[in-house]
């Protein structure tokens, strides 16, 4: 579908759903001002994945970061046009990686048009390296950039476990969970650099796609950006549904009406 085309039909299909925040200009024309634009989601949430979409479209970033895709599937996907939802999960591999349906990630990769995608995923080895070894030198030489190698003060270290422990049902131990959270700066670090390593390439506007763990503005990848290039503008914003969440996490939040889904905590023994 030609871009034009995506645009008008991303943004109908907005309108036509009440339950989904629609962008307006004015949060376009402030985002248009940043280097480096976050784009936080709930993962299953296709209304997320259509502002997104409609963010992208207008835009027109140089460069897109997926936290979903590792460095060689952004590779790959540079090297082919995409056609359609089940040709890209086929060529990415994607109903293996654990993600929600491609279907509802489609809109995204959809209005990339010449914005270069980007990876930020981590491989299982270095995330099970981190778990057992901590984040000060996760991301190698660059770690420090990003401030792995501090240790978190006793109240954010417990306010972050805390975050943890409830976000795992709490039915893993509670000892595991500064090991989790160590995971979580890595991957909040990783993908602040494929960030600014896009920025860098492509001269911006990067977008990042990525959970609203990790678009926050306290600590999360945005944070992470400024720390190792304060000089970058920076813009988050979160995509919650209706009542879960705290809007004052992004620099901007839109809000959608939650979808029906099971409790998570159920699939958990």
């Amino acid at each position: 579908m030609h871009k034009l085309t995506y645009i008008i039909a991303a943004l109908g299909l907005l309108a036509a759903h009440p339950a989904t925040a629609q962008p307006t200009d004015a949060l376009i024309n402030t985002l248009s001002d940043a280097g480096v634009i976050f784009l936080g989601e709930i993962h299953d949430n296709p209304y997320h994945h259509e502002s997104q979409a409609a963010i992208i479209a207008a835009l027109d970033p140089s460069a897109v970061v997926f936290e979903m895709l590792s460095a060689g599937q952004a590779e790959t996907l540079r090297k082919y046009e995409i056609v359609d939802a089940l040709t890209l999960d086929t060529l990415l591999g994607w109903a293996q990686s654990g993600w929600p349906a491609m279907d509802i990630y489609f809109p995204i990769f959809a209005v990339l048009d010449d914005a270069v995608p980007y990876g930020a995923a981590q491989p299982r080895f270095g995330m099970m390296q981190t778990f057992q070894n901590g984040a000060a030198n996760s991301l190698g030489p660059v770690s420090a950039l990003y401030g792995l190698n501090q240790p978190l003060n006793d109240d954010m270290m417990e306010q972050r476990v805390t975050l943890q422990f409830e976000a795992h049902c709490e039915k893993m131990p509670r000892e595991m969970m500064p090991s989790m959270v160590a995971v979580q700066r890595m991957r909040d670090a990783a993908l602040a650099d494929a960030a600014l390593t896009a920025l860098a390439q492509t001269g911006g506007p990067v977008v990042v796609i990525t959970g609203n763990g990790h678009a926050r503005r306290d600590w999360g990848a945005p944070h992470m950006v400024e720390l190792a290039a304060p000089q970058v503008a920076v813009a988050s914003v979160g995509h919650l549904e209706r009542g879960i969440g705290n809007p004052g996490l992004y620099d901007y939040a839109l809000v959608t009406d939650p979808i029906e889904r099971d409790d998570p905590c159920d699939l958990i023994d």
